[in-house]
C-alpha cells in the first residue's frame, strides 16, 4: 500500500483539534487558519503570507529558501510515494524501501524510483513550478501550501542560529533546535497541530525513552530528509533527538474539540557531544547562506530528472517555460493576423457591397425620371448589375 503524503496532510488539517484551535482565533486566525477560510486569497510560492510580520527579516535570501521550500516538498513526496506501507498499528505508520539519501543517489537508475501507473497517479504536485499561485481552495494546492509552511518554519530556524553565549555557545549553533521549532509549530497551528508535527516529523522519546515517533521511515526521519535537502550531499542519519517533557493532564477540563486538557508540555534537543548543539549545525547555517537563484534552478532540474525517471511528465522546466513562451508568442501572432485578415476581407467585401448598393440605387433613381425608354433600361441593367455582384 502506498502512502499519501497529500492525503495526510489534508487529514491533519481538517481535524477537529485544528477546527477548534481556529475558530477560537477568528477571522483574524494566521498560520494554519488562513489556509482554512473559504474566501482564502491565493499566494504566490516565491512569498509568504505568513511571516507578513516580518519576524525572518534577518534572512537576507528567504526568498530562495521560499522557492526551495517548494521543490524539498516535491521531493518528499516523490520519494514517499516509492515506499510501501508495511504495517499501521498503534497510531504509527512504518514505511519500507529506499532511504532518502539512496533515493537521492539514484538519479539515472530505477532503483528508488519504482512505481507503477497507479503510484504515479497518486502524485497531487508533481506538476507543480516554483513561479506559480496557489489556492487553498483547492485540495491539492491546499495540501502543498501546509507542506511550504512547515518546511519554511524549519528552514528559517535553522537560517536563524541562535546568538552565541559566551558560555558554551559557539558560531553556528542551533541552539535548543526542538524547543524552538516545536514554539514556533504552536503559534502557526496550536498545541495539537504541533504535537502532531513533531511526532511525524522527528524521533521524537520521552523521559522514559520511549519513542513517539508516528511516521517510521527507512533512515531517518522527515526532518532528516530536510537536512539532507538543504546540504545535497550524504549527510547521514542526523541524529537529532527531541526529547519531550509534559506535566499530568488536567482531568477536569475539556478542550474545544472534546478531549482531555493535556499540561504544560515542552520539546528539548539531547544533549550530544557539545551541550544543545544540533548536528551539522555549522554546515547547515552556510549552505543555507549560500543559496541563490542558480542553485535553485540546478536542484530544480534534479527533481524534473526524478520524475522523468519515474515516467512522470513535468512542465515547470526553464526550457518547458521558454519553449511555451515561444509557442505561445508564435499562436497569439498567428491569431492576431488571422483576426486581423479574416475582418480587412469583411471590410472590403463590405465596402465593395456598399459602393454597388448605392450604384444601383442611384441608377434607379435617375431611371424613374427619364422616359419609358429608360424603364426598359432600368429593367435591362438592374439584373445585370445584381448578377455581376
Amino acid at each position: 500500500m502506498t502512502y499519501n503524503f497529500a492525503e495526510e496532510l489534508r487529514k491533519v488539517m481538517n481535524s477537529s483539534e485544528v477546527r477548534g484551535y481556529c475558530q477560537t482565533r477568528g477571522r483574524e486566525g494566521g498560520g494554519v487558519c488562513r489556509l482554512n477560510k473559504q474566501d482564502a486569497p491565493p499566494e504566490p510560492v516565491n512569498e509568504w503570507q505568513y511571516d507578513k510580520n516580518g519576524d525572518w527579516n534577518q534572512v537576507k535570501n528567504r526568498g530562495s529558501l521560499y522557492l526551495l521550500s517548494g521543490i524539498i516538498c516535491r521531493e518528499i513526496e516523490l520519494w514517499l510515494n516509492g515506499l510501501w506501507k508495511s504495517k499501521s498499528e498503534g497510531g504509527k505508520i512504518k514505511l519500507r524501501g529506499c532511504s532518502y539519501e539512496e533515493y537521492k543517489r539514484s538519479l539515472t537508475s530505477a532503483r528508488c524510483h519504482e512505481g507503477d501507473q497507479r503510484k504515479n497517479s497518486l502524485l497531487e504536485w508533481s506538476e507543480f513550478g516554483s513561479r506559480d499561485i496557489y489556492s487553498p481552495i483547492y485540495p491539492s494546492q491546499k495540501s502543498f501550501m501546509i507542506c511550504l509552511d512547515i518546511v519554511r518554519i524549519i528552514l528559517m530556524i535553522l537560517a536563524t542560529p541562535e546568538k552565541a553565549s559566551k558560555e558554551k555557545e559557539t558560531s553556528g549553533n542551533m541552539g535548543n533546535l526542538c524547543r524552538r521549532i516545536y514554539h514556533e509549530f504552536n503559534d502557526w497551528g496550536g498545541e495539537a497541530m504541533a504535537r502532531k508535527l513533531m511526532k511525524r516529523w522527528f524521533k521524537v522519546k520521552t523521559k522514559k525513552r520511549r519513542y513517539q515517533t508516528s511516521l517510521i521511515l527507512p533512515g531517518g526521519t522527515l526532518y532528516d530528509a530536510v537536512r539532507a535537502s538543504i546540504l545535497n550531499r550524504r549527510a547521514g542519519q542526523g541524529g537529532l533527538v527531541c526529547v519531550v517533557r509534559e506535566e499530568k493532564p488536567r482531568k477536569l477540563e475539556r478542550s474545544r474539540a472534546n478531549e482531555p486538557l493535556r499540561g504544560p508540555i515542552e520539546y528539548h534537543t539531547e544533549r550530544r557531544g557539545s551541550p544543545q548543539r544540533a548536528p551539522d549545525g555549522e554546515d547547515l547555517v552556510k549552505a543555507i547562506g549560500a543559496l541563490d537563484g542558480t542553485t535553485i534552478r540546478k536542484r530544480q532540474e534534479d527533481l524534473e530528472g526524478r520524475y522523468r525517471t519515474r515516467g512522470i511528465k513535468v512542465r515547470f522546466s526553464k526550457e518547458t517555460h521558454l519553449f511555451g513562451a515561444v509557442i505561445g508568442v508564435l499562436l497569439a501572432a498567428a491569431g492576431i493576423y488571422g483576426v486581423y485578415n479574416t475582418m480587412r476581407r469583411q471590410t472590403i467585401r463590405n465596402y465593395r457591397r456598399g459602393q454597388r448598393s448605392k450604384f444601383v440605387f442611384h441608377q434607379k433613381r435617375d431611371l424613374k425620371k427619364n422616359t419609358r425608354e429608360g424603364k426598359e433600361l432600368e429593367f435591362q441593367r438592374v439584373p445585370h448589375l445584381k448578377f455581376t455582384v
